[in-house]
Parts: structure tokens; C-alpha cells; sequence
């Protein structure tokens, strides 16, 4: 089979698609995440040694640990009936939100790290790299426990890097659709916000008597799956764009009306592309809406700790993460309707100049999708638990418009 043939795209597509779902964006299930890592009592010793307060809000993983306990020592009865009572340890969350932050901010630099070495040493290289981080950070976090905590960080960080390589390595799929490139674009995204669901299985599954340690092992093996496109499906190198059937004809017809001398066009240097207020305007309201999806992430497991009562919070993680799965395949497709229309409208206006063609059918979706961001914000300063619901759903919208656009504008330009 040769790699990247065209008669196979939809294959390709789909197996890119099911690589994404499973382990592209697992970062983002923190949510169902952490609720394991606390039965697991990760981080519990900074609530146990009195390093961290508490807060008056009960979560009944606190709960059930102390009614089952058979006995304890009189300095554990101290402890206890303040963690059957109050039960959410700041300190513990702090530690815990400290992970996702440090795992969030390691992707962000793994993308431009994959990024380079892509560059440099092809797809294939890169991939091979992705496999060796996520199985890495998959067995780290087989041997986390309560007494090295710790592994967790390393664990989040190398899983978050062969993620978004997968990713990253993926895109380029879309090139062998000429004319629905931006469609299957936002089809990889909506899988990449979709593995959350993968996070969900795990949670669902501890609950069901499968430890943390069982399902990322079985997560480790199941990804080496992704070998069969990093050396059947995948060239070494990268995947050439594919021309337009009709642009060929045309152009077939008028080099055969008038000879032209063929002109080979000139690349601006990497420096002035980086340096250009198109680029660094773009860049930075991707980075406040990126910072603003993270921030919103990390705080809904303590948010909905504290808005529903102990029995209640393992309905609304499921219920949330379950609407978050199925809402994000398919709500990147609304921005990639609208980044089509606008791109059909705006693409025979002669009058503009070739960059502004390409530029300005991102306006009104990136208008729409910081105006998504400033409603989350305002939604997230009522404190009712309805509320949780409208917040979760405008941010899954939100995110669409950020990475579906992104994608799209890095592909026009």
C-alpha cells in the first residue's frame, strides 16, 4: 500500500479520526480525572499533615473513607470528623490544579516543540516520538500512588505532548481533500475535544472496580495502534497538497492559448511572517481565549463540589462530561459553514488584495467566538448550579470557534 494515496483518503480520515478521539486531547477530561485522582488520594497527606485548610463543603469521597475506617489513632480522630464534615481540602485542590496548569502549559509547548521536529525530520520521526511520550507518560501514571504522588506531573505532561503531536500529525490529511479541507479540519478538532470522552470511560470504569492503574495500562497498549498510520498510512515526510482537478484544466487551457514564463514565487523570510501584526494579533487573541478555556476547565470539578450536595456530584460530572462528548463532534461544524460561506463570498472579489481574501472571512467567526468568551464570563459569576450547564455549553461552542478557525486561517494563509 503506498502511503498518502488519494483513492484512500477517506480511510485515512477516518482512522486520523478515531487516533484524535482516543488520545489526542485527553488533558481535557481533568474534569472526570481528578474525581479518581481524589479517590485515589493523591495529595491527600497535605490535608492529613495540616498544611492545607478546608473548606464547608462536603464531597463524599471524604465520607465514605472515614465511615468505612475501622479504627485510627486519637491523632486520625482529630482529623477525621473535620474531613467528614467538610471533606474538600484547598490544599489538595491547589496541588491538584496545579498538575492541569503545568500539563496545560506543557501542550501549549509541546506543539511548537512537535512542530520544529516535524520541520525538521518528517512525520514519521515526530510520530515515533508522540508514541514514545504518551506510553511514557501512561506508565507514570500506572505507578502513581498516594506515596509518590508526584508522578502525576510528569504523567499529565508527556501524555498532553504525544496527544497533541497526534494531532498536529494528523492535520495534514486534510490535504487530500482539495475542496473539503476545512470540513475534515474541523472533523479532527471536534475529535480532539471528543477524547475528553476517553477520560469519562476511565472515570466510568474505576467506578465499575477497574483501577486507575489497569485502564492507563490498557490506554498505553491501545495506542500503540497508532503505528499502523505512523508506517502504512503516513508518508515518512509530509503529505503534498493536492491540486484542484477544475484549477488544472484551466490552467492546462491557458498555457496552451499563451506561452508564459514561468515566474518562481519568492518566500518571505520566516522572521518578517513572525514579526507581522497579522500574526501577532491573531496570536494573541488565541492565547486569552486559550487561557480563558483552560481556567473555566480546571475549575469545574470545585465548582460543581460546592454548588451540589455529595450524592448528586457523580449525576452532574456524568451528565456534563456526557453532553461535553456529544456536543463537541459536532459543534465544530457551525464554524466551518460559516469560515465556508464567508470564504465563497469573499474568495472572487477581485477588488482585495490575495491576503485579504484569505483573511477576511476569519472576521466575523473570530468576532463570534470572543463574544462566546465574553458571555462565559459573565455566566460563570452566578453561583447556581443551572448556571454550570449554560457555562459548559457556551464554552464547548467557544472552543469550536477558536481551534476550528485557527486550523483554517493557518491553512489559507
Amino acid at each position: 500500500m503506498q502511503p498518502a494515496d488519494p483513492r484512500l483518503r477517506y480511510l485515512y480520515a477516518a482512522w486520523a479520526f478515531l487516533e484524535i478521539a482516543g488520545f489526542g486531547g485527553l488533558v481535557f477530561g481533568w474534569g472526570s480525572l481528578v474525581f479518581v485522582l481524589k479517590r485515589e488520594d493523591i495529595f491527600r497527606n497535605l490535608c492529613e499533615n495540616g498544611t492545607g485548610s478546608v473548606s464547608n463543603v462536603s464531597i463524599g469521597v471524604y465520607q465514605e473513607d472515614v465511615s468505612n475506617s475501622t479504627s485510627s489513632s486519637s491523632s486520625d480522630q482529630a482529623t477525621s470528623p473535620t474531613l467528614q464534615s467538610s471533606g474538600l481540602c484547598d490544599a489538595q485542590d491547589a496541588m491538584l490544579n496545579l498538575v492541569f496548569s503545568v500539563a496545560s502549559s506543557f501542550y501549549c509547548l509541546a506543539a511548537f516543540v512537535a512542530g520544529q521536529i516535524n520541520y525538521r525530520y518528517g512525520t514519521r520521526f515526530t510520530r515515533l516520538a508522540a508514541t514514545t511520550s504518551f506510553s511514557l507518560g501512561s506508565m507514570a501514571i500506572v505507578f502513581t500512588s498516594k506515596e509518590i504522588p508526584w508522578l502525576i506531573f510528569p504523567g499529565t505532561c508527556l501524555i498532553s505532548a504525544g496527544g497533541i503531536t497526534y494531532f498536529m500529525t494528523n492535520v495534514q490529511i486534510s490535504l487530500l481533500f482539495p475542496k473539503a479541507g476545512s470540513l475534515v479540519v474541523g472533523l479532527f478538532i471536534g475529535g480532539f475535544e471528543a477524547s475528553a470522552g476517553t477520560a469519562q470511560a476511565i472515570k466510568i470504569g474505576y467506578e465499575h472496580g477497574i483501577s486507575l492503574q489497569a485502564s492507563f495500562l490498557i490506554l498505553c497498549l491501545c495506542q500503540l495502534l497508532t503505528l499502523v498510520s505512523t508506517f502504512i498510512f503516513l508518508p515518512r515526510d509530509f503529505i503534498k497538497k493536492q491540486p484542484d482537478s477544475a484549477l488544472l484544466g484551466k490552467l492546462s487551457i491557458k498555457a496552451s492559448k499563451s506561452k508564459v514564463s514561468k515566474k518562481v514565487e519568492k518566500l518571505p523570510p520566516l522572521k518578517s511572517l513572525v514579526v507581522s501584526p497579522t500574526y501577532l494579533l491573531h496570536l494573541y487573541w488565541s492565547a486569552v481565549l486559550q487561557f480563558r478555556f483552560m481556567f473555566v476547565l480546571s475549575s469545574l470539578n470545585v465548582t460543581l463540589e460546592k454548588m451540589l450536595p455529595s450524592k448528586q456530584q457523580g449525576e452532574g460530572h456524568r451528565a456534563l462530561k456526557l453532553s461535553c462528548f456529544i456536543s463537541l463532534l459536532f459543534s465544530d461544524h457551525p464554524s466551518n459553514i460559516i469560515l465556508f460561506f464567508f470564504h465563497t463570498a469573499y474568495c472572487n472579489k477581485r477588488n482585495l488584495s490575495p491576503l485579504r481574501r484569505k483573511l477576511m472571512p476569519t472576521v466575523l467567526p473570530l468576532a463570534l467566538g470572543t463574544s462566546l468568551g465574553v458571555m462565559m464570563s459573565a455566566a460563570a459569576l452566578v453561583e447556581r448550579a443551572a448556571i454550570v450547564c449554560l457555562v459548559f455549553l457556551i464554552l464547548v461552542i467557544m472552543r469550536a470557534f477558536i481551534y476550528t478557525l485557527l486550523s483554517g486561517l493557518l491553512l489559507a494563509v
